[in-house]
């Protein structure tokens, strides 16, 4: 949990720099080797910023289930087992494509594996998105919530580096707000 942290007490300037440098530095690798190679670390490096903003959302979304009243929590297992299926599938997607797997007219069973891997895992990441929202217009409003609340906030992670200038300074204002009242309350 405390590497988690790390993510929810950043501030969003902090976390666009970095998405922004690990894409500039995936550009620039990517060019400064072959083509061959070049598609490999853009795929790695793929890999790598899909963990960070994955992994910042799960953070957002686990950080924020700690904060909200016991009755307004729901089950967290799914969106676990989502964040966890993400990465492995990710991770396999990329080792899959790397390693000269090709597919050719006549043996198509890769993708009676793959496309279903793929699905499911588009499924885990809008899965992930929402339950996070949930967790955090819920610990930011202190209520049930309605769907029609986390629109907004849903389509702000969707276009995560733009979407981390409006999520982000929430998260930090409902820690602050958090540890403001737990002070409070010692």
């Amino acid at each position: 949990m405390d590497a988690l942290k790390i993510f929810l007490n950043a501030r969003h300037w902090q976390l666009f720099l970095i998405y922004v440098s690990l894409t500039a530095v995936s550009i620039v690798a990517s060019g400064a080797v072959g083509d061959d190679e070049g598609s490999m670390v853009t795929l790695v490096f793929s890999l790598f910023l899909l963990l960070f903003q994955i992994t910042w959302i799960f953070a957002i979304g686990l950080g924020m289930y700690n904060r909200i009243p016991e009755n307004l929590r729901t089950g967290s297992g799914y969106f676990t087992f989502s964040y966890a299926f993400t990465i492995l599938a990710s991770a396999g997607i990329i080792y899959y494509i790397s390693d000269d797997a090709s597919i050719n007219d006549y043996d198509i069973t890769p993708l009676f594996i793959l496309v279903p891997v793929l699905i499911f895992t588009a499924w885990s990441i809008l899965y992930i998105m929402y339950f996070s929202t949930t967790m955090l217009v819920t610990a930011e409003r202190g209520r049930k919530i309605t769907t029609s609340d986390l629109f907004p906030w849903i389509l702000a992670m969707v276009y995560f580096p733009v979407g981390v200038w409006m999520i982000q300074p929430k998260v930090n204002a409902v820690i602050d707000l958090k540890d403001m009242t737990a002070e409070g309350l010692s």
